[in-house]
C-alpha cells in the first residue's frame, strides 16, 4: 500500500497563505467596526423623528452654499497660490467664467436659505411638504454637481492657457491634477449627503410619516437601503470588491492624505562630488572727484547774482557699486562638496531636482511678489545654466506650518521670504520657524520689496531669536567667496530702507538668517526693473552663492564628515 505524502509547500505558497490570513483578519475587524458604528448611529438617530433628521441633512447641504457666495471664490483663488502675473492673466481670460460663477453662487445662496426654510416646513406632516422636500433636494444635488464641474473645468482652463506661468506643460498638468484631487475630494461629502437625503425621502416610512398612508410596495429608497445593508444577492462578491476599490482610492488620494497628515516631499540635493574654485579677480578702482565747495568772502561787496555751480549728480548706491569693477577668470570648479570634479554633494540624491521654496505668511497679501516663471524662477534657470544640475519645473511656496512636516535631514536648506507689507506669525509658527533654523539647520533668505516689510521683518527676528540681533555680514565672509567672489560684499541693489549692508543672524557659526535690504527679486525678474547687466549678474551670483552655502552647511550638519 502506497503511502501518500503531504506535498511540500514552497516558500511562496507559505507567504501567500500568511498574507491572505492577515488580510482576512483585517477584513473581519473592519467589518465588525463598521457594524458597530452603524449600531451606535442607529441608537443615536433612531429616537429622532423624521423631520429632525431631514432638517439636519438640509442644513448641512444649504449652509456651505451661503458661505460660497459670501467669499468662497476669492478664498479658492487665494489658496491656489497664483503669482501677481498669473493672477492678472487668469482675471483676463476667466472674466466671463467668474461672472457666471458669481450668478451661480448668488442662486446657490438663495437656495441655501430656502433649504433652511424648507427644514422648518418639514414640521408640517402633509403630502405636499414631502414633494417640496424632494424638489429642493434634487436642486441641491444639481448645485453640488455643477460646483464639482466648475472645480474640474477651472484648473484645466488655467493649465491650458497659462502653461509657461506654471512651469511648462508638464508643470501645468501636475498642478491641474493636484487641484482636481484636492477640490473634487472636498465636494464628495456634500454629494454623499445629497444621495443619503434622496434615499431617505423615497423610503416607505418617510412617505407614511408625511402622507399618513404607506404604499403597498417598497419604494426605491427602501430597495437601495436594503441592498447596501445586506450587500445584495452576493454578499461575498460585494465585500470582496471593497478591497480593490479601497486600494484604488488609496493610490488616488493617498499622497494628498499623507501630506495633510504630516508628510512633505523630501527636499533633494544633487548627489556627486564637487569642489568650487574661488575666482581670481583684479579690482579696478575709480578715483572719486572731490565735491566742489562754494566759498564766500565776508568782506567782499554784496553779490546780487548767485554764482552758478557745476551740477552735482546724486548717485544711487546701486550705481556707486559700478564704480569698482572687477574681471574674473573662467576657472570655476564644479559646484558641490567632496573634492571631486563631477559636481554635487556626497550625501545628496541621484537625479535630484533643485527647488526654490518661499514662505507664505499672514499679515500681507504680497508674500508672493515676484514669484514664479519670469521672476524668481530665473534664478533657478541661471543656477541650472552655471551648474548643470536639474531644477524644478517652477518655484513653490509653503506655509510656515508645513516646515514641520519635512523629515529630519530632508527639509529645504533655505526658504525665501519677501514682501511689501507686514508679517504676522502665531506663536506656534514662530516655534516651528525657530526649530527649522536652530535645530534643523535651515536658513531664512529674506529681502525687502518695499513698504513695511523691513520694519516688520526686523520685529519678527527679535521674536524668533531672543538675545540675538541682526549684524552686518562681513565682506570677507564665506558667503561672498564661494562659488563667486565679491571683494566688496553683496551688491547694494535698490535699498528700501536706510541700511545699506546685508545683515544676518548666526547660530553655532552658521548663518541662519540672511537679510538683504534691497530687492533681489526685482533683480532676478525678467527685465530686471531697469538695472544694468552688471548689477543683475551679481544678484544672480549672490543667489547661487547662498544656495551653495546652505546646501553645504545643511548636509555637513546632518552628515558631518569623518574626523581625521
Amino acid at each position: 500500500m502506497a503511502i501518500r505524502r503531504r506535498p511540500t509547500k514552497t516558500p511562496g505558497e507559505v507567504t501567500a497563505k500568511a498574507v491572505c490570513n492577515v488580510l482576512g483578519r483585517i477584513h473581519c475587524v473592519l467589518a465588525q467596526t463598521f457594524r458597530l458604528i452603524g449600531r451606535c448611529a442607529s441608537v443615536v438617530i433612531g429616537p429622532l423623528p423624521w423631520f429632525l433628521r431631514l432638517a439636519i441633512l438640509l442644513v448641512v447641504l444649504g449652509g456651505p452654499m451661503v458661505v460660497v457666495h459670501a467669499g468662497g471664490l476669492e478664498w479658492y483663488i487665494d489658496t491656489l497660490g497664483f503669482t501677481n502675473e498669473l493672477h492678472a492673466v487668469v482675471d483676463d481670460i476667466c472674466a466671463d467664467v467668474f461672472k457666471t460663477f458669481e450668478s451661480f453662487a448668488l442662486a446657490g445662496s438663495i437656495l441655501g436659505w430656502t433649504l433652511g426654510g424648507v427644514a422648518v416646513l418639514g414640521l408640517l406632516r402633509r403630502r405636499f411638504i414631502l414633494r417640496i422636500l424632494r424638489v429642493f433636494t434634487v436642486l441641491a444635488t444639481l448645485y453640488w454637481l455643477i460646483l464639482a464641474g466648475f472645480l474640474w473645468y477651472f484648473p484645466d482652463m488655467v493649465a491650458v492657457n497659462c502653461p509657461k506661468l506654471l512651469g511648462g506643460v508638464d508643470g501645468a498638468e501636475i498642478w491641474r491634477n493636484e487641484q482636481w484631487v484636492q477640490w473634487l475630494w472636498a465636494c464628495a461629502p456634500f454629494l454623499l449627503v445629497s444621495i443619503v437625503l434622496m434615499v431617505c425621502l423615497w423610503r416607505k416610512s418617510v412617505c407614511e410619516y408625511y402622507a399618513h398612508s404607506a404604499p403597498d410596495q417598497p419604494l426605491i429608497g427602501d430597495r437601495i437601503y436594503d441592498n447596501v445593508r445586506t450587500h445584495g444577492k452576493d454578499p461575498r462578491y460585494r465585500t470582496s470588491m471593497y478591497w480593490p476599490v479601497g486600494v484604488y482610492m488609496l493610490v488616488l488620494f493617498g499622497p494628498m492624505i499623507m501630506r495633510g497628515c504630516g508628510w512633505e516631499k523630501d527636499y533633494e540635493i544633487p548627489k556627486g562630488s564637487g569642489k568650487p574654485v574661488v575666482m581670481q579677480v583684479q579690482v579696478k578702482r575709480i578715483k572719486k572727484e572731490k565735491p566742489e565747495k562754494l566759498l564766500l568772502n565776508m568782506d567782499s561787496p554784496i553779490i546780487w547774482e548767485r554764482p552758478k555751480l557745476k551740477d552735482i549728480k546724486i548717485l544711487d548706491e546701486m550705481i556707486k557699486e559700478t564704480a569698482e569693477t572687477y574681471q574674473a577668470n573662467k576657472n570655476i570648479g564644479k559646484l558641490g562638496d567632496g573634492g571631486g570634479d563631477t559636481g554635487g554633494w556626497p550625501h545628496g540624491m541621484a537625479n535630484a531636482r533643485v527647488r526654490f521654496i518661499r514662505l507664505k505668511y499672514n499679515g500681507s497679501s504680497t508674500w508672493n511678489v515676484n514669484m514664479g516663471y519670469g521672476y524668481d524662477y530665473n534664478l533657478l534657470l541661471r543656477f541650472n545654466e552655471i551648474t548643470g544640475f536639474k531644477i524644478a519645473d517652477n518655484t513653490e511656496y509653503k506655509e510656515v506650518s508645513r516646515l514641520a512636516r519635512f523629515r529630519k535631514g530632508k527639509a529645504p536648506p533655505f526658504v525665501y521670504m519677501t514682501g511689501r507689507g507686514g508679517i504676522s506669525l502665531s506663536n506656534s509658527e514662530l516655534k516651528i520657524l525657530r526649530n527649522y533654523c536652530l535645530v534643523e539647520g535651515g536658513m531664512i533668505l529674506a529681502d525687502s520689496a518695499g513698504g513695511h516689510f523691513d520694519r516688520s521683518f526686523r520685529s519678527i527676528c527679535k521674536r524668533l531669536f531672543p538675545g540675538k540681533q541682526l549684524v552686518d555680514v562681513p565682506d570677507d565672509d564665506p558667503l561672498y567667496r564661494e562659488q563667486f567672489l565679491f571683494p566688496n560684499g553683496a551688491p547694494p541693489l535698490w535699498h528700501h530702507n536706510n541700511n545699506y549692508r546685508p545683515q544676518g543672524i548666526k547660530h553655532e557659526g552658521t548663518w541662519v538668517v540672511y537679510y538683504h535690504s534691497g530687492d533681489m527679486g526685482d533683480a532676478w525678474r525678467t527685465g530686471h526693473s531697469g538695472s544694468s547687466k552688471a548689477v543683475t549678474d551679481r544678484a544672480y551670483k549672490l543667489g547661487i552663492n547662498i544656495m551653495y552655502y546652505t546646501f553645504t552647511r545643511y548636509l555637513n550638519k546632518h552628515h558631518p564628515p569623518p574626523k581625521d
